[in-house]
């Protein structure tokens, strides 16, 4: 009898990009060194809907502690060095341009014409006097004798006609995303704003929702549209499963994607906008399509493109006017814009979603010194959200930060927040709120959020106070449902192969131990490092990347797993490469077996 090890790897290292290895090696055997682990999760107890074992969350936990520095603040003693002397309103624009002898002011129209580009109409001359314009965003520039004196980038929301007719006693849905932010963060940087909308809109805090793919761009298909950015690896608990439509998302415009929730808002009569912060959009950058065609009636991804000089001409002075030298965040023009959204249409319900980029993408503790403006930003239009379902939520925890090299850290990037409040006139309907409060501690997805939003879009005018939710559930007609709606009892049992999270990115706790086996990481390492230079090989950057190989000085980190099943070992692997010295995991299971 001989005993043969099969070790099966599954690496995500580059983004749409998984691959399965296959060694076997004949009476191999391995030296493997057991510790404890540095640090172990207390576990929640069993939930209504049998989800599988959840921690319970530790927003200042040890391990992370040394990464947080929540005084940080680049704004603290800011004083402002730009004067406003343009604006925009109720398709206005006037330009105070009599304060330079000399001096001259254009305007133009910057168009959305893609995800990734815009167009741009032909500078007017500005002639002293308030005029109209009929687009979005409107770009002004002075100068004197060819000297530089003014920039600036403006943003208005002009009303369009309604087709079709919207439903009556329709509520508004209004969607407000951080990027990059855990549950436990937004605990410990927003207490103020999160408190305020828990006492004031009752809103529900919801303690395990689990990504569902690496970052911005897949989660976007699973809570946008419904679609399944990745496969489901095989590992212990369950089977691979080819889901993933990575190519058929990438490679092809969006236009024709229905099930995008801006379309089912739309075709039911809602007036619909979208804007976010960042010219990289979430549903095209690095290098996919997105959209081509505006998706909803004020699709405002224009702005940020022409501000931050993407797929053009880079204008570093114009975004610093608009941010910096006012002491102004990138996210608040944008809640700005959203702010004249809720007011623009007043009888006809709206949908918008918009997305807050850069406050904590690179760094989580950036987010800390909004807590005050951002309360203030949701106190501004408290009257309109009380008519609302407003769901606040993330994308991911933080990725782009040494705090993601904790023990904390690693979970938080699996684990982002979401909020979600009902209209006044709904609160009293206990069936409703109590379903919330339910559910808010079990294992839920980006795609349940995503059905909640098309039961909202199709059937949020038939609510009343009296609606029984706990006895009902949704289930649209055209649109197979990849998750279930938050307002309802949910399906059991809940666990990352039912709910259709890869394992890589699951938040259920299993038992595990870190080890010690310097053969079997230097095999799985280097395993890893071919394959990622052979991707490299055959990509379009084969001549501008060095060759990778395995630092095989780094002390890494070997986790195994120890309930799985008796025929295969499950473990996750930390490991370092050069010359970059980037650090990269992956999941892999080895199987033993008879021959």
């Amino acid at each position: 009898m001989r005993l043969r090890k099969k070790a099966i790897f599954t690496l995500f290292l580059l983004p749409g990009l998984v691959l399965f290895y296959v060694i076997n090696s004949k009476n191999q055997k391995t030296s493997t060194v057991y510790y404890e682990q540095d640090y172990q999760f207390a576990l929640q107890k069993t939930t209504k809907y049998g989800s599988c074992q959840l921690p319970i969350l530790e927003p200042w936990h040890q391990s992370g502690l040394a990464d947080l520095t929540p005084d940080l603040n680049p704004l603290k003693n800011c004083e402002k060095a730009f004067e406003l002397r343009s604006w925009l309103e109720n398709g206005k624009l006037k330009i105070d341009n009599g304060r330079l002898y000399g001096e001259t002011c254009w305007y133009r129209c910057v168009y959305f014409k893609t995800d990734s580009e815009y167009t741009t109409s032909e500078w007017i001359t500005y002639k002293g006097k308030e005029v109209a314009t009929e687009c979005e965003v409107v770009e002004v520039e002075c100068s004197q004798r060819f000297k530089p004196t003014y920039m600036y980038l403006h943003v208005q929301l002009l009303k369009k006609p309604s087709q079709p007719s919207p439903p009556s006693n329709a509520s508004n849905v209004y969607v407000i995303l951080i990027d990059s932010v855990s549950t436990s963060h937004l605990k410990r940087a927003l207490p103020k704003t999160k408190l305020y909308l828990e006492q004031t809109s009752q809103a529900v805090t919801f303690e395990y929702l689990n990504k569902v793919g690496l970052n911005s761009r897949p989660v976007s298909y699973a809570f946008l549209m419904n679609e399944s950015p990745e496969d489901l690896p095989r590992n212990p608990w369950g089977k691979e499963r080819k889901i993933g439509k990575w190519n058929e998302l990438c490679h092809v415009p969006l236009n024709n994607f229905s099930n995008f929730i801006g379309y089912q808002f739309r075709n039911n009569g809602y007036k619909t906008f979208a804007m976010d912060d960042s010219g990289l959009g979430n549903f095209n950058s690095p290098d996919c399509y997105g959209f081509t065609e505006a998706p909803m009636d004020h699709y405002i991804k224009q702005y940020a493109i022409r501000l931050e000089g993407l797929y053009g001409i880079p204008s570093p002075v114009l975004y610093d006017n608009i941010h910096y030298y006012q002491c102004r965040d990138g996210y608040e023009p944008v809640f700005e814009t959203f702010q004249k959204f809720v007011k623009l249409y007043k009888n006809q319900p709206k949908f918008s979603y918009i997305w807050f980029t850069h406050i904590a993408h690179n760094n989580l503790n950036n987010l800390f010194r909004t807590d005050e403006k951002m309360l203030q930003y949701f106190k501004d239009i408290e009257r309109e959200l009380n008519n609302a379902f407003v769901i606040f939520l993330a994308d991911h925890g933080a990725r782009n930060h040494h705090f993601r090299q904790s023990f904390i850290g690693e979970y938080e990037d699996r684990n982002p927040f979401l909020m979600i409040s009902v209209p006044q006139k709904l609160r009293t309907n206990q069936d409703l709120m109590n379903n919330l409060h339910v559910n808010s501690k079990e294992l839920v997805t980006h795609y349940d959020v995503y059905a909640t939003m098309l039961e909202l879009a199709q059937k949020s005018q038939e609510f009343t106070p009296a609606t029984a939710f706990t006895t009902t559930n949704f289930t649209p007609i055209n649109i197979e449902l990849k998750g279930s709606s938050l307002l309802h009892p949910l399906p059991s049992p809940r666990d990352c192969n039912t709910l259709l999270i890869p394992f890589q990115y699951c938040l259920c706790q299993h038992k595990q131990q870190k080890v010690r086996n310097d053969k079997l990481a230097l095999q799985v390492g280097q395993m890893i490092v071919n394959n990622m230079n052979k991707a490299l090989f055959l990509s379009k950057f084969k001549n501008l990347c060095a060759k990778l190989t395995l630092d095989e000085g780094y002390k890494y980190k070997l986790i195994q797993f120890l309930d799985g099943s008796r025929s295969e070992t499950a473990y996750h692997i930390q490991l370092r490469v050069l010359p970059s010295n980037g650090l990269h995991e992956a999941h892999f299971t080895v199987c033993y077996y008879r021959s």
